[in-house]
């Protein structure tokens, strides 16, 4: 079976040996025959701090501009900034060159369409057998016409203005830490912050290519000292593009994109805003499912990424969405998940309410949730017997209980989540589902983290 171009977010491969000229050549010509058929001009492009970034994004804004596309270069920048400019730029589609929260070997392209969400499943497919089908990777068509513009502290400054003006903000006294996570939001977050009157202490905020998503939403703990350490009111952490975002209250306990959620939904109820649902994914805890459900707020699950978050919202039309990981969406003010605006939102809820973030967060029940990451090599099918297991398992759980099994889309492992208030059943079906998988490699367990 043929591994497909497209994951769960985008294209990820290791850069190398992925990523090399001839095959960042044959992507950007598929994707650029797609756009011709819809009579396409213009491309912006972003990047993250990884090390192979600057030369992947040389390389996919010659072959664009070769092609007589007028591309804006915007630098090192958030995600959910390339899809806010490709639509304040019109641009017929936006390109991120990132692979997210994974470490700095990988690399990655998301791409967005002319109105800044990321493409449809549709279109993936088109581009895909495009792909597939072979364009020559030794064409190189010269066209007159194609320009590279470099529009990185312009975009940038535009990204900011938006963000401020998303609502009124005052931070003034207020004391943040924020984990950077050596990515893409490393000068733009704290400058965003310290401008609305905050005293930001930037950690993880000097990105050298290789030291990208150390520290940020995949390990809090530093996050977390240092919060305490400096009598913080609340902690802050991004991933390597900052379109996730995980948080630390005054007491240096995490706040988790279940959290975040119910967060926010109460919020709209508070502010009697229409807020009748939200989206998650199945990952999602089943506290915050029970918490909303008392408040009259419906939760509808989708399938795990952040792009089927944001389809279902649009779909249901709800006005907020998230993923467990910290994707979390405001269909209002964004048309991706956005770390930097969640954090403002974040921030701005605990001083409406004049309320403690410890308290805040501890209205909703976790429930006990284990996840085992179990690598693996090639391809992977759901046995005869592992599915009668799974299914054994989920009627034992019922209502109070769920068990996914599932490839990562992002990375080579097998997502293995049991959920249920008793802890010591976790236990027990974890080992079981082990055993029957036979996995003799060493896998991670995780506690209420769905990364």
């Amino acid at each position: 079976m043929m591994k497909r171009l497209f994951g769960t977010d985008g294209i990820r491969e290791l850069a190398d040996p992925f990523f090399t000229d001839q095959e960042l050549q044959k992507i950007c010509l598929s994707i650029a025959t797609y756009l011709n058929e819809r009579n396409a001009s213009k491309v912006v492009i972003g990047l993250d701090t990884r090390e192979s970034g600057n030369r992947i994004v040389a390389k996919v804004a010659g072959c664009f501009r070769s092609l007589g596309y007028h591309v804006i270069q915007l630098g090192v920048i958030p995600t959910p900034a390339v899809a806010f400019l490709t639509k304040h730029y019109e641009a017929d589609m936006g390109i991120m060159i990132s692979a997210s929260h994974n470490s700095f070997e990988y690399n990655g392209i998301k791409l967005f369409d002319r109105d800044g969400y990321k493409i449809s499943d549709e279109a993936q497919q088109e581009i895909e057998l495009i792909y597939r089908q072979g364009s020559d990777p030794n064409r190189q068509e010269e066209v007159t016409g194609g320009i590279i513009d470099d529009k990185a502290e312009e975009g940038q400054s535009y990204y900011v203005k938006y963000l401020k003006l998303s609502e009124e903000y005052n931070f003034n006294g207020l004391k943040i830490i924020m984990d950077c996570a050596n990515g893409a939001a490393y000068k733009l977050a704290p400058k965003l912050f310290n401008e609305l009157g905050a005293e930001v202490i930037a950690i993880n905020a000097e990105p050298n290519g290789k030291n990208i998503n150390h520290g940020g939403s995949l390990d809090v703990s530093k996050l977390q000292s240092e919060v305490l350490k400096h009598g913080a009111a609340v902690g802050v952490a991004f991933d390597g593009d900052a379109d996730r975002l995980i948080a630390v209250d005054e007491m240096g306990q995490e706040i988790d994109g279940n959290q975040l959620l119910y967060l926010f939904a109460v919020r709209y109820v508070v502010e009697n805003k229409e807020c009748s649902s939200i989206v998650s994914t199945e990952m999602c805890n089943l506290g915050l499912v029970k918490s909303l459900k008392k408040l009259g707020v419906k939760v509808i699950q989708t399938s795990v990424g952040d792009r089927n978050v944001m389809f279902e919202i649009l779909k249901t039309n709800s006005v907020l969405g998230g993923e467990p990981s910290g994707h979390i969406m405001f269909k209002n003010y964004s048309c991706t998940s956005d770390g930097m605006l969640a954090a403002l939102k974040l921030v701005s809820t605990s001083q409406i309410s004049c309320v403690p973030m410890s308290e805040l967060k501890n209205e909703m029940i976790i429930y006990p949730q284990v996840i085992n990451n179990i690598p693996y090599l090639g391809e992977w099918q759901f046995s005869s017997e592992l599915t009668l297991l799974k299914e054994k398992i989920k009627s034992k759980l019922g209502d109070d209980g769920k068990i996914i099994i599932r490839k990562s889309g992002s990375e080579p492992v097998i997502r293995v989540m049991i959920e249920s208030a008793d802890i010591d059943l976790i236990s027990e079906y974890m080992q079981q589902i082990q055993e029957l998988i036979h996995c003799e490699k060493q896998y991670s367990v995780t506690i209420n983290e769905n990364r």
